[in-house]
């Protein structure tokens, strides 16, 4: 019986930490048969081909789009639907930066997952990188960084619509999830922090935790509840693959604590307070960035403040050791 509610305490709290945030996934089709995938994994993005010589942002809403459609395509055609106006709209002003795409293959395969990491740019943009490019039309493009770029194939007869860019939701996302931890095990930790999206607290996560993916440039801020920084799970990524996801301060590991369901979960804190960064500068993952579990991720940043790792770590080993006091903040 105490076995039987170990385990079931165990499924809860693995459960308990997929349910606690689950970010904003869309599937977008990147051509016919993934035709243009390795041009998008390549350059960092994904495309749209509708009204090619168009800014998206001139039209100011659906039916605006679909007008255009029309006129370009002919009313009725298949290029032209309210489903296409619909589409493109999400593109430019549903899709945001830090929300994940799948890239789809026809109806059961998945080329790549990746997390936006701009707004739109129109095709003579200067910031679009395939701007120039001649083996494609869809040139209308959001930049992405792509974390997984391995194939996986999908169980049943037609996993994905057949619509370009559709939402997905939480059970095909657990189904992807599966599919690829199955396939590749050493992409389960990864899988988890983009797909899952892990939230520090019952109150939110903390404001220097790295949380979504976008570029290695950091600095910019969101303005939230409280001022919050765009955050990289690509630099967590490189971060945990250079420094493990044990705390470098309590040395606490939630995989060997609570098993395999927790297997992978770590926040992850800059060294350097990004508060104190008055321009934006390209971080160093490996040099900028150590795993720390949440309770010495609070301490770091208690009562407002931005302690360094080597001093929590003495306050640690101080009440280890039974003293009382705090000693002179190490540098």
């Amino acid at each position: 019986m105490r076995t039987s509610t170990c385990r079931n305490s165990a499924n809860r709290f693995g459960e308990t930490l997929k349910a606690m945030h689950m970010v904003q996934v869309w599937k977008i089709a990147p051509g016919k048969g993934a035709k243009d995938w390795d041009l998008f994994r390549k350059n960092g993005c994904v495309g749209l081909g509708w009204l090619a010589d168009s800014d998206y942002r001139n039209f100011g809403t659906e039916e605006e789009l679909l007008a255009a459609l029309e006129a370009k395509h002919g009313k009725g055609t298949p290029g032209a639907s309210a489903g296409s106006a619909k589409m493109i709209w999400r593109f430019v002003h549903e899709i945001r930066p830090q929300h994940v795409v799948v890239a789809n293959e026809g109806y059961n395969r998945v080329v790549g997952i990746g997390v936006i990491a701009g707004e739109y740019q129109p095709p003579n943009s200067a910031k679009n990188p395939i701007r120039r490019d001649t083996t494609t039309h869809r040139h209308h493009v959001r930049r992405v960084n792509w974390l997984i770029t391995d194939p996986v194939d999908l169980p049943g007869k037609r996993f994905f619509v057949q619509a370009t860019l559709w939402p997905l939701g939480s059970d095909k996302l657990n189904r992807i999830r599966h599919a690829y931890v199955a396939k590749y095990p050493q992409l389960k930790a990864t899988l988890d922090q983009v797909l899952v999206g892990y939230q520090a607290g019952v109150s939110g996560s903390l404001p220097e935790e790295v949380l979504d993916p976008l570029t290695l440039v950091e600095g910019a801020v969101r303005r939230v509840t409280v001022n919050a920084y765009e955050r990289n799970p690509a630099a967590r990524q490189k971060c945990i693959s250079a420094h493990g996801t044990t705390c470098c301060i309590c040395e606490f590991s939630f995989g060997a604590v609570y098993g395999p369901e927790a297997e992978g979960y770590i926040q992850v804190h800059h060294v350097r307070p990004l508060s104190e960064v008055g321009e934006e500068y390209v971080v160093d993952p490996v040099e900028d960035l150590r795993p720390v579990c949440p309770n010495c991720h609070a301490v770091l940043h208690l009562g407002g403040e931005s302690r360094s790792i080597n001093e929590v770590k003495q306050l640690l080993i101080e009440q280890r050791q039974g003293r009382k006091g705090r000693t002179k903040r190490c540098t």
